[in-house]
């Protein structure tokens, strides 16, 4: 194996993804292979980071996914993750990576459809975000671009 393979579940190198795996106690195999719209290993690590100092932190993504379930793992059952999601399939998902990771941390999802914000962006419901705590540690916001946004870009 070597360091500058691509990685099976983040997009990152298979370096990176040991480095991810190890330090949040998780055989490579665990999680789900995701393809190039996870956040990279590197992504997931300063999450991780920015985190580590907080003894309870309180944390919102604004998607489900992979991010929450490292989150959860690495904070070892300290502080609450708020995922604010759209899609039932994705918190199903999301569920199901929590349960394949062991995660102790409180996990609250909000689900909130997703609104005409202007007239190119759909986004979440603004009248769910009064769900989410008053002061938050960090706001990750996971973004999912498909391959025709990307064309049209182009």
């Amino acid at each position: 194996m070597t360091d500058d393979k691509p990685s099976s579940i983040a997009g990152g190198t298979e370096a990176d993804e040991r480095n991810l795996m190890q330090r949040i106690g998780l055989a490579a195999d665990v999680l789900p292979a995701g393809g190039g719209w996870y956040p990279k290993d590197r992504v997931l690590e300063a999450l991780l980071d920015l985190t580590s100092d907080h003894p309870n932190p309180s944390i919102a993504t604004l998607g489900g996914g992979l991010a929450v379930a490292v989150l959860a793992r690495g904070l070892g059952g300290r502080g609450t993750i708020w995922m604010v999601e759209h899609d039932p399939q994705v918190i199903e998902i999301t569920n199901d990576m929590l349960q394949a990771v062991g995660s102790h941390a409180e996990v609250r999802v909000i689900e909130a459809e997703l609104q005409d914000y202007d007239r190119q962006t759909l986004w979440y419901d603004r009248h769910v975000m009064h769900l989410l705590p008053e002061a938050l540690d960090l706001i990750f916001i996971c973004l999912l671009y498909t391959s025709d946004a990307a064309d049209e870009e182009d």
